[in-house]
């Protein structure tokens, strides 16, 4: 066996594949997955295409109907209620939306992997034991530009935003970004549009 195909043996044998690496997030002890191709990063990947072409169909497959949706500390619960807000942002607030640059990632977390939990010294919770399903987290970063339709003023926003899969549909999002430039134009929006 030449050098390179024992190599290729080895990585095979010790990082496995695609399907198999999900399967033994279930059976190997703490032995979660972090993957970028996989189709539910690339669905991730696509909110942020979506929302920046105005493709609000798209949510309609993207989110499970009672997404519960957690920007900066504000609770959104419903997939119409979440998709009316990406709507105000993308069509009332912004125009030419763009993603300068974006990494996405998908955690395919092992049943015994320490969950969240209040116990920061001393964890007790597993994955397993906060839900009975798998959990798989999409994790995003990202920094968009946009241009406000009210004040004209040109911003970037870095934006951190995750979303918990559960049956191909995303159930949960997360969201962390300064909202102080989004205020500013939602303000001038507000003053030209007192009744809405």
């Amino acid at each position: 066996m030449s050098p390179f195909q024992l190599i290729s043996f080895f990585m095979v044998l010790f990082c496995g594949f695609g399907a198999q690496a999900d399967e033994s997030s279930k059976i190997l002890s703490d032995h979660s997955h972090l993957k970028t191709r996989d189709p539910l990063s690339m669905n991730a990947r696509g909110f942020f295409s979506a929302l920046q072409e105005r493709d609000y169909l798209y949510f309609e497959e993207f989110f499970a109907d009672s997404v519960k949706a957690e920007i900066n500390g504000n609770l959104i619960e419903g997939k119409v209620q979440y998709i009316e807000r990406l709507k105000h942002i993308s069509n009332d607030l912004f125009y030419d939306m763009e993603w300068v640059w974006l990494h996405v990632h998908t955690n395919y977390f092992a049943p015994d992997a320490l969950g969240p939990d209040s116990l920061i010294t001393n964890p007790v919770a597993t994955m397993g034991e906060k839900r009975s399903e798998s959990t798989i987290w999409s994790n995003s970063w990202t920094l968009v530009r946009m241009k406000g339709n009210y004040t004209g003023n040109e911003i970037e926003i870095p934006m951190h935003l995750d979303f918990r899969w559960s049956n191909g549909r995303v159930v949960h999002v997360l969201g962390y970004y300064d909202p102080s430039k989004l205020n500013e134009e939602r303000i001038a929006w507000r003053l030209e549009n007192p009744d809405q």
